[in-house]
């Protein structure tokens, strides 16, 4: 098979199977304002059902937009995914003081936990819109 005449059909399969992804398998971009804050996401650590979490140590940005700042806000929360009651963790919240730029970006983060079993860290990435 001719190899650019290949790339060309690759390429137009995989738009065709983008194109056919439900809504919801598309993540839409958080967006975030000058002055705003957005919940990115639970965190928590547990062993089927049951909470092993001491504390959450932290939040590290890894890759992101000028100007966004991380802090988890500690909550009770819904283990993603899992059909458990609440259990102790926080909500990941991106802010931003000004936005001079519309820009879209993939937010990269590492959350590090204390754990009855030791330290844990898990990592998640979300597309941050900023909007001035």
């Amino acid at each position: 098979m001719n190899f650019p005449l290949f790339r060309i059909l690759l390429c137009a399969a995989l738009l065709a199977l983008q194109c056919t992804l439900p809504t919801s398998a598309r993540a839409e971009p958080k967006v975030l304002g000058s002055g705003e804050s957005v919940d990115l996401g639970a965190v928590f650590w547990t062993d089927g059902c049951s909470s092993t979490l001491i504390t959450i140590v932290g939040v590290d940005l890894l890759e992101g937009p000028p100007g966004v700042k991380l802090s988890v806000r500690g909550e009770d929360v819904v283990p993603g995914k899992q059909d458990c009651p609440k259990v102790p963790g926080g909500m990941v919240v991106a802010s931003v003081k000004e936005v001079r730029a519309p820009v879209t970006a993939t937010l990269k983060y590492r959350v590090r936990y204390k754990t009855a079993n030791g330290s844990r860290q898990s990592e998640h990435s979300v597309e941050l819109s900023l909007q001035p």
